[in-house]
């Protein structure tokens, strides 16, 4: 069975993961689960940046490397059929919602990804932003299947292409989970 919801998981198109990625993140998890069964810590090994180039786009052509798509991770048209979550277009710009989806970009503080942990109050823009060199920025993307966010961080911007670094946003819950209250003594199990 678990190879079988492994396929699944692996041959669907939708998601913000690509195969790649999601097999590492099972096997990560299994073999945490192993060494956590053998009495070891186990460690999740920080999230390594995807790297991203886009191209400005010359005309109205298909999108090619000009977009990028976070929801399936990927430029490729075969793997995001045109659900691109940034297009760099002739204007300088970058667009946030082509695609079918709602999205929105904030710029926040921070000089690293990491100094990111939350999504802002306010600030928003839904249509383009001005890519900054140095410019961290909190994006929501929502489109009918699914809701998710991410942080990104522009290494380069230049007239004709814009090099950027991103992770998924994941939230730290503000307080830690409490404890099940002991037991007060034998009892049936059921």
């Amino acid at each position: 069975m678990a190879d079988a919801l492994g396929q699944e998981l692996i041959s669907s198109r939708r998601g913000c993961l690509n195969s790649r990625r999601l097999v590492g993140w099972i096997v990560g998890a299994l073999s945490g689960a192993v060494l956590a069964g053998a009495g070891l810590d186990y460690v999740v090994p920080a999230e390594k940046a995807e790297r991203v180039t886009l191209v400005q786009r010359e005309d109205n052509a298909a999108y090619g490397k000009c977009a990028y798509s976070f929801r399936h991770a990927s430029q490729d048209l075969d793997e995001h059929g045109n659900e691109v979550d940034l297009v760099f277009d002739v204007c300088g710009s970058i667009h946030v919602s082509d695609g079918g989806a709602t999205n929105r970009v904030v710029r926040v503080e921070g000089k690293k990804l990491d100094d990111v942990t939350a999504i802002p109050a306010d600030g928003w823009m839904t249509n383009c932003f001005a890519p900054e060199k140095s410019a961290i920025y909190v994006m929501q993307i929502e489109d009918a299947d699914e809701k998710f966010a991410v942080k990104f961080r522009v290494t380069d911007a230049k007239r004709d292409k814009v090099v950027l670094e991103w992770l998924p946003l994941r939230i730290k819950p503000q307080t830690a989970l409490g404890t099940r209250g002991a037991c007060g003594g034998p009892h049936d199990c059921k």
